[in-house]
């Protein structure tokens, strides 16, 4: 096994944040079972906007039972152990917490409020959103939809220059290491990601509940071809194998942008030594750029060295080489033995792929931890936008808003098609609710009415106050939406002249609000182009004149004509 690993002697963090978490009640009448005190810390109560049963695996839904946190700097002593007790869910008194990680810079506000939403939709509300602010954490949660959150101070150590996507990326491998020590099983998504159903029914169900480790491919059945936008620790060990990946990750990460990296990847240095003796490649070994999905293409390597039992450098080899033997680099480099290949785990109709982790971060001469494994998950558990994973059904193909919509959809590969937003609406996956939040962002960090970056499905001049008379033509808010304690102001100058004067709501008290028409008639299933049409000129007038009716901008979700 790899040298290091956790020190002995002390007492188990996990055992403390076990002891904070709320006792778990059962009312034997309803069978429903739920968690302590639904008000947080801070006094707010929990959610309104939850929805789900707690019957079968419904036990495991969370939402009305834990209240809202917003954490301090999670760096900090005492930070995330607060935050688990606070969100983590636990199901049954020998169930671990289950925690739901994702992560977000203002940039990525309306992806991850959406996420969130997602999941209070299906019932599930034991989610923690790190963001690399203190004041974008603040707005998450004083929004409408207090969003729990907390922020950290955190980088990818001895760097030799800073960047922030690297810091973005790689946080989630760092809490998940620490969340391993909590004992917390960790459900980490990208905010690309939306879920139409109850995850734990098939997390907890054979064959999945069988393994530690879960990822999504990103193609073929081999360990170094995951998607780790997707990722799911299950009774992963303190010291074990599965925690050995996510920090052999981070800590591989490190050796490449570290100032000292030429004296291990450079000419001089250990890494191409042995290749370049036996002539399979040549200097100059310089600096690669930092690249797309860098850290799954590196935590892709790790998981098939813990698969092979030795170093694989195949996704990401962090220097430049001149190759002389193709078959010679790749017996070195490469999981060329066929160590890599997954093993199929079948239950009924449902089946995984897997392989016994074998690495681990056990110093030399002590016990070796248990046994754990990685797998992936089939199609129908989640499936991406672009389909290239084996067994994925593609959202591109329609069949999302079908019965083989997965419990998972992964919008990876959708900005060629249109933005993962829009398809997002296509499909009727998006929470408008997110640019509520949207909104609260642009306002309380006052960004100005120009900025195109931090936006959700709707036009940033719908979200935009704090405008000038110079800026009306980029503030509709103005006049098109109620804030509260101004009334809405009626357009000047003809429809689309923006408002006639700035209206500047009190910080404390403005929100968006958004009146949302759902149900089946507003989401028909037509059966051609042509009678979409027919039926989208008639919807679009009648809400149209609704929106006249009711001093409001009316918002149609834009179609994918695909």
């Amino acid at each position: 096994g790899a040298k290091g690993g956790a020190a002995g002697g002390v007492a188990s963090p996990a055992a403390a944040v076990q002891e904070r978490l709320p006792a778990t009640v059962t009312d034997d009448k309803a069978g429903v079972r739920s968690s302590g005190d639904p008000v947080s810390s801070s006094g707010v109560g929990v959610p309104v906007d939850c929805f789900g049963s707690r019957s079968g695996a419904g036990r495991w839904l969370s939402c009305g039972s834990l209240g809202p946190h917003r954490a301090g700097d999670l760096e900090k002593e005492g930070e995330l152990e607060a935050a688990v007790a606070a969100r983590a869910w636990r199901a049954g008194p020998r169930d671990r917490p289950e925690l739901v990680l994702t992560y977000a810079n203002e940039v990525g506000t309306a992806w991850v409020a959406n996420l969130v939403l997602s999941l209070r939709s299906i019932g599930l509300d034991n989610s923690l959103v790190v963001s690399t602010s203190d004041a974008h954490c603040g707005a998450l949660h004083s929004s409408r939809h207090r969003i729990s959150c907390g922020w950290t101070s955190w980088q990818v150590p001895g760097c030799e220059q800073p960047n922030p996507v690297r810091t973005l990326w790689y946080l989630r491998h760092h809490y998940m290491v620490r969340l391993i020590a909590l004992g917390v099983n960790t459900l980490a998504l990208d905010g690309d990601i939306t879920v139409q159903s109850n995850p734990y029914a098939v997390l907890k169900a054979l064959p999945l509940s069988r393994h530690t480790l879960l990822f999504s491919l990103d193609h073929r059945n081999v360990c170094d071809e995951v998607n780790i936008g997707f990722m799911y620790c299950n009774n992963c060990s303190d010291g074990g194998r599965a925690q050995w990946i996510v920090r052999e990750t981070v800590r591989r990460e490190q050796s490449f942008c570290s100032p000292n990296a030429a004296a291990t990847y450079g000419d001089t240095g250990p890494f191409f030594r042995e290749t370049d003796r036996l002539g399979a490649t040549a200097p100059p070994h310089l600096p690669k750029r930092w690249t797309s999905a860098q850290d799954q293409k590196v935590m892709s390597d790790v998981l098939a060295s813990s698969c092979c039992g030795r170093p694989i450098f195949r996704r990401r080899i962090p220097f430049s080489y001149r190759l002389r033997d193709a078959t010679a680099f790749a017996k070195a480099f490469f999981a060329s033995d066929g160590c890599n290949r997954l093993a199929a785990d079948s239950d009924g109709d449902r089946t995984a792929h897997y392989a016994p982790l074998r690495l681990h971060g056990a110093p030399l001469g002590a016990p070796e931890p248990p046994p754990e494994t990685m797998a992936t998950v089939p199609g129908d558990v989640l499936s991406s936008w672009h389909g290239t994973g084996v067994g994925e059904v593609a959202g591109w193909s329609g069949a999302w808003l079908g019965p083989q919509k997965p419990v998972f959809a992964h919008f990876v590969g959708g900005d060629v098609s249109g933005t993962k937003v829009v398809l997002m609406q296509a499909l009727g996956m998006w929470h408008f609710e997110a640019d509520e939040v949207v909104a609260h962002v642009r306002r309380t960090q006052r960004l100005p009415p120009n900025d195109t970056a931090v936006t959700g499905a709707l036009p940033p001049q719908l979200l935009q106050d704090h405008c000038g008379i110079a800026d009306a033509h980029l503030c509709w808010a103005t006049w098109a939406l109620r804030q509260n304690g101004e009334g809405a102001v009626a357009p000047g100058g003809g429809a689309g002249a923006g408002p006639s004067r700035a209206v500047h709501a009190a910080d404390d008290v403005s929100w968006l609000r958004l009146l949302e028409l759902s149900g089946v008639g507003a989401t028909p299933v037509l059966p051609t182009g042509a009678a979409f049409l027919r039926h989208d000129l008639r919807a679009r007038a009648r809400l149209a004149t609704l929106g006249a009716l009711l001093r409001r901008v009316a918002v149609r979700p834009r179609a994918h004509c695909d």
